[in-house]
């Protein structure tokens, strides 16, 4: 992925953090739903550039992704080797946005040297 898609994914999923919170979350699970004062879930595209659809691209390591409108949730399961479960709750609960950009950063870069890894 290049600098300038990287960096536009980047924006919208810190975007996407600042609406939720996380109502439970075991390591490869999480459920987050939407504050009362953000935005409405089915305004966060699943799929196309931006709202959830910044999850899958920017991170591969998403197993699945379900949005349930009518609870105004989101079950997010991912591959918890990649992203340790301490990293992707901190990303959720720190209200630094650039504190959440640092660890999303770390979350990313974690992706991609095991990938790499994994082609020596």
């Amino acid at each position: 992925m290049d600098r300038q898609t990287y960096q536009a994914y980047r924006t919208a999923l810190l975007a996407v953090r600042r609406q939720v919170r996380i109502v439970h979350h075991l390591p490869g699970r999480i459920r987050v739903e939407f504050r009362p004062d953000g935005a409405d879930a089915t305004s966060l595209p699943v799929n196309g550039s931006g709202g959830l659809a910044a999850v899958r691209a920017l991170l591969p390591g998403i197993r699945s992704l379900r949005l349930n409108a009518l609870a105004g949730s989101v079950v997010l399961e991912y591959d918890h080797q990649l992203y340790p479960a301490h990293l992707v709750d901190a990303f959720f609960r720190t209200t630094s946005t650039e504190e959440a950009g640092d660890l999303l950063d770390r979350l990313y870069s974690r992706n991609l040297n095991t990938k790499e890894n994994a082609h020596e």
